[in-house]
């Protein structure tokens, strides 16, 4: 159970990272808006805006497991010049579509096997505590029949 309250710890920590840097994207899209026509600012500007959403998917991607990683596209390269600023803006949205809910999913399967092994625990401890019970009633009985001829 300590590793499980572990796991939602950090999957807790991730997320609050996320949306950390999610809450910066109003500020960006407010700055772009004041830029105007300046399409070279707007591109620094979406440039620096998709750096701050990779600082907050990579947060999520590190406490997911590979398995509910297997169909993310890897991280944006934002700064390697290779692909104009849309096309990188369009591969992160899909990072920034797909990667929140994996966590949400993650975090629904832990809380569902923390559940089942705090039942688990509570049944065992109940099955030990009649156990215990009937045992101290049968040394209780052979007491009594010992004691009357």
């Amino acid at each position: 159970m300590e590793r499980r309250a572990s796991e939602l710890r950090a999957l807790a920590s991730a997320r609050t990272v996320f949306q950390t840097y999610q809450l910066n994207n109003a500020p960006f899209n407010a700055i772009k808006e004041l830029s105007g026509e300046d399409t070279k600012a707007a591109q620094q500007l979406r440039i620096h805006q998709m750096n701050n959403y990779e600082f907050g998917l990579s947060a999520i991607e590190k406490v997911l497991p590979d398995s509910d990683k297997a169909n993310i596209p890897s991280k944006v390269e934002i700064y390697d010049g290779s692909v104009d600023v849309q096309t990188k803006m369009a591969e992160l949205q899909k990072r920034i579509n797909l990667l929140p809910p994996k966590l949400d999913q993650r975090e629904k399967v832990i809380h569902a096997s923390a559940d089942t092994a705090k039942r688990k625990s509570l049944w065992f401890y109940v099955g030990l505590s009649l156990l215990s019970i009937v045992g101290a009633i049968c040394k209780a009985v052979d007491k009594l029949s010992v004691a009357l001829p």
